[in-house]
């Protein structure tokens, strides 16, 4: 990472987290060239005002061109979108699997993202047009209070546009259900960070007797193809990584 850009960087960063310079910018960098609609900003406690004002100066000095929409996710944890793919996030197809049934939908034929759906258009038009005197997003209650009615697994893959999102009503038993899991690497070419590659989606679902592989494979795959060709349009992008491992989980994270 150039020099300027490391020392602007670190001085909205604490010490202990400095490493993490390289990782942030790049994934600012994807959400610029649209390539993913969020990043969910978790390596240490941080403010909204901080964070705004970090992406600002970056955009003062060109390091990037986007206009950002922050978002709270949890205590600590911060979620940053492109504005520009908002709407796309909204309208993108995703296949939904109900952990607790071991049951396969498509988005639209689940009323679980409606209320995510319909907030996140609201914010769009205030963002679009300008409207901000009276909007808040540290002080989003109607946010704070949709998320914490839904799992935090189905919000996060929402907002991180996987294909693939968990859902669940009551805490299902889990435990040693084998995974398979998908991990997509990008080259980054790009005079400002050093480390060029990085993970840009991981998403996983289950191996189960229930769920049809074969519709889940193909979906995945046309996912992938719009990643593909995203991808082919930007010279910044030099090389794309897509892996897909079956993996045994001892302790499943929802």
């Amino acid at each position: 990472m150039d020099k300027e850009l490391l020392c602007l960087m670190r001085r909205h960063i604490p010490k202990r987290y400095h490493h993490y310079c390289n990782e942030l910018y790049s994934q600012l960098l994807c959400l610029q060239l649209n390539m993913k609609s969020c990043y969910l900003f978790d390596l240490f406690p941080f403010n909204m005002t901080q964070l705004r004002q970090l992406i600002i100066e970056l955009g003062e000095k060109s390091y990037l061109n986007f206009e950002s929409i922050l978002l709270n996710y949890s205590i600590n944890d911060i979620c940053i979108l492109n504005l520009s793919s908002i709407d796309k996030l909204i309208d993108s197809a995703r296949l939904l699997i109900d952990l607790t049934t071991m049951t396969t939908y498509y988005n639209n034929e689940h009323p679980v993202f409606d209320e995510l759906k319909q907030h996140l258009l609201w914010i769009n038009s205030i963002y679009k047009t300008k409207v901000l005197d009276f909007f808040d997003p540290s002080q989003n209650d109607e946010w704070s209070d949709i998320i914490s009615k839904l799992n935090h697994t189905t919000v996060f893959g929402y907002l991180l546009k996987y294909p693939i999102i968990f859902y669940y009503s009551s805490f299902p038993n889990l435990d040693n259900l084998p995974l398979n899991n998908y991990r997509i690497s990008v080259d980054i070419d790009n005079k400002h960070i050093s480390n060029k590659n990085l993970l840009l989606y991981s998403f996983s679902y289950p191996n189960h007797a229930n769920i049809d592989e074969r519709k889940v494979k193909k979906f995945v795959d046309n996912w992938s193809e719009q990643l593909l060709a995203i991808t082919s349009l930007k010279n910044v992008i030099k090389h794309i990584d897509i892996k897909c491992e079956l993996n045994k989980m001892s302790v499943w994270c929802l």
